[in-house]
């Protein structure tokens, strides 16, 4: 049985590096700054407004996620600490997977076997993070607006912010044109001679303690659907320990 489940394990593994190993090509986004500061102005206020926003440091979610291939499929938890710190804890039916970031350090535990991870499975758990620290990223200056452009989205137009945090890790956010939520968010690391795309798509959003949130959210490696989650249950600040960060 336990030799089963990690070789389920490393297949799981090899498919999405292969699939974060194949190139994308990725278009910079132009020098348009122009209207970028309203639209963020226009995200916050569609989220929940400053006031709301600003008052969360933490945030947690359970639910269920489906992991495409191989397919697997069981309960999902997760806490973010706006200080860089990301907890995901998902317990398939045939085996239990954790990744934790704290910081400037990333790892993954597989069935009671930790590892850290450098590279590109850093990178992803960075965009991880950033994904679930939009909006709040852009109340406070996490995140610099490089530029903005127009683009179409699943057939409708979509305004694209082309962002970068303090560590150089650059990504786009796309943004719905009527009601201003973010639809999708794509990091991008550079891997030799290839960009690599590391992407989230969110939806059915609903209000939780004044601030509107995304109930399912689907994962990609270049545009790879890896994931699916379906959130139950948001808590907004709740009781972190630090333990929680470590492996």
């Amino acid at each position: 049985m336990r030799n089963n489940i990690c070789i389920h394990s490393l297949l799981a593994i090899a498919v999405v590096m292969a699939v974060l190993f194949l190139p994308v090509f990725y278009g910079h986004a132009g020098d348009n700054p122009e209207g970028a500061n309203t639209l963020v102005q226009k995200i916050i206020s569609a989220y929940g407004g400053k006031d709301n926003l600003a008052k969360v440091h933490a945030l947690s979610a359970v639910g269920h996620i489906k992991k495409l291939f191989p397919y697997d499929e069981g309960p999902y938890f997760r806490v973010m600490k706006r200080e860089r710190k990301l907890l995901f804890d998902s317990k398939y039916s045939r085996f239990e997977e954790k990744r934790i970031l704290n910081n400037g350090k990333g790892y993954r535990e597989t069935d009671g076997e930790t590892e850290e991870v450098t590279g590109l499975p850093y990178d992803a758990m960075v965009y991880q993070y950033h994904q679930l620290d939009l909006p709040f990223g852009l109340l406070d200056g996490s995140f610099t607006v490089v530029s903005g452009r127009r683009e179409s989205l699943n057939g409708d137009d979509a305004e694209v912010l082309h962002l970068k945090d303090h560590y150089g890790y650059e990504f786009d956010v796309y943004v719905h044109p009527r009601d201003f939520l973010i639809i999708k968010s794509v990091g991008y690391c550079q891997a030799g001679q290839n960009m690599r795309s590391i992407g989230a798509e969110f939806s059915d959003f609903r209000e939780v303690e004044g601030i509107l949130l995304p109930h399912r959210i689907v994962n990609y490696a270049n545009d790879f659907k890896l994931t699916e989650k379906d959130i139950m249950k948001y808590k907004i600040n709740p009781h972190t320990d630090e333990a929680q960060f470590n492996p």
